[in-house]
């Protein structure tokens, strides 16, 4: 943990990938009654949505694979959390899904997976490459340890939450933490 702590690309990036494992299982958890209560599709559909959300991280990944040299790590993950937040920040205001709303759906999670993987990728790549290699180990397990830690508040949480305020509101709240990480993130790649 000290060496966490004191490498400050270390930290900011242990901070965005744990910030994105409760993101990704806030979404898990509450993906099914969205597709439900406000889609108006079956459970089982959801499936649909999970398509284009790994295509849209497949993309990424060939992106920050291919041309990861055009921008530096911290500019690829802020892109990511600007295009995960504003995915995030449109899915409460959509309603049912036939035509041209089904299209818009499929964007949306598109930008979504998109975005983590322009955050993952890079953040991991910052975790693997800074430390030296004999205590490398040992910050990426602390790293994964403080993920699954707080990765334990989102089921109960986000799903009760979701109940008490609805999940459109809930949605928009993961939006506006998003987008503010968003905003923490560009003023972190400009130094």
């Amino acid at each position: 943990w000290r060496f966490i702590s004191n490498d400050r690309p270390i930290a900011w990036a242990t901070f965005q990938l744990t910030l994105t494992s409760m993101l990704t299982l806030m979404l898990s958890t509450l993906a099914p009654g969205f597709v439900v209560r406000v889609l108006g599709m079956e459970v089982a559909d959801a499936v649909y949505m999970a398509v284009p959300v790994g295509v849209g991280f497949g993309l990424g990944i060939v992106l920050v694979g291919k041309r990861g040299e055009l921008l530096s790590k911290e500019k690829w993950i802020s892109f990511g959390f600007v295009a995960l937040g504003l995915g995030l920040a449109v899915l409460p205001f959509l309603r049912g899904v036939s035509g041209s709303s089904f299209l818009l759906l499929a964007m949306v999670v598109f930008a979504i997976g998109l975005g983590l993987a322009l955050i993952t990728i890079p953040a991991k790549t910052v975790i693997q490459e800074r430390p030296p290699a004999g205590i490398r180990g040992r910050v990426i397990s602390a790293q994964l340890v403080l993920g699954n830690a707080a990765s334990t508040l989102p089921m109960p949480l986000g799903g009760g939450l979701a109940d008490l305020i609805g999940i459109r509101k809930m949605i928009f709240i993961l939006a506006c933490v998003t987008l503010g990480a968003a905003a923490a993130s560009i003023r972190w790649a400009r130094g």
